[in-house]
């Protein structure tokens, strides 16, 4: 561990926060600084049950041979890749990467949505995150096991009328798979609930479409893309925010 624990750890919270550090020190991750874990995070693990924290241990491992897989295929091509500035080529390689690891495939019209710097998801039809790109991390002050002891909906605040759209949606391409579809939500504020310093960024929800398993055929989650515009951290200036980074546009 790379920090002294100050109550006792079962042993699969051992594992799990060796894994967690693990998967933070991958090349990717690592760019963007991303902290394996903080005490809030160890003590909402000790709350779980044994069951739950399996789960989350094996989700833990696929991703992270999934980021293992990502960056091969980018060094295949570039020996010295710059992780926190990937490319649009990088970003479909990783998103196919993913969807060959869980033997899906989707929509190749939605590959053609994907545009630099989107945020980039993968769901099962139980709403569990299965991939999320790197870019992700740019926008997020969580610490890694915070990320994945905790559901979307307690971690982030939003309009809930954006929350209902967004089920709306998701909902309608899965039930009638014919293609990406626009999300229809104007660009919003997204708050992180949980932090001394949360950050709130506005956030550009672009498309959803359904992904299917390449066996059966049937539909097996969904994927989304997303991009944001700026970022902020309450507290601080004018109307209680100061602009910590300009990111990039849509458009």
């Amino acid at each position: 561990m790379s920090a002294k624990l100050k109550f006792e750890m079962s042993t699969i919270d051992r594992r799990l926060l060796t894994a967690v550090e693990e998967i933070v020190s991958q090349a990717p991750i690592a760019a963007h600084k991303v902290v394996a874990w903080e005490e809030p995070a160890l003590v909402r693990l000790t709350e779980l049950d044994d069951l739950k924290k399996t789960g989350i241990l094996e989700q833990i491992k696929t991703y992270r041979a999934i980021v293992g897989a990502c960056v091969e295929a980018i060094r295949a091509q570039n020996p010295q890749p710059d992780f926190e500035r990937t490319t649009l080529d990088d970003e479909l390689s990783f998103v196919d990467t993913a969807l060959n690891h869980y033997n899906y495939r989707m929509d190749d019209e939605f590959k053609k949505i994907i545009r630099p710097g989107d945020i980039i998801e993968m769901y099962t039809l139980q709403g569990i995150q299965i991939y999320r790109n790197f870019e992700f991390f740019r926008y997020c002050s969580y610490d890694f096991l915070t990320l994945m002891t905790n559901d979307w909906t307690t971690l982030y605040e939003r309009n809930d009328e954006v929350t209902k759209r967004i089920f709306e949606s998701v909902g309608e391409v899965v039930k009638s798979p014919t293609g990406p579809r626009p999300f229809g939500v104007a660009p919003h504020m997204m708050r992180e609930r949980y932090l001394k310093n949360r950050r709130v960024f506005e956030i550009y929800l672009d498309s959803v479409a359904a992904i299917f398993d390449k066996e059966t055929g049937k539909v097996a989650g969904f994927v989304c893309n997303q991009r944001g515009s700026r970022m902020v951290s309450e507290g601080h200036g004018e109307h209680g925010a100061d602009i910590l980074v300009m990111s990039r546009k849509r458009g």
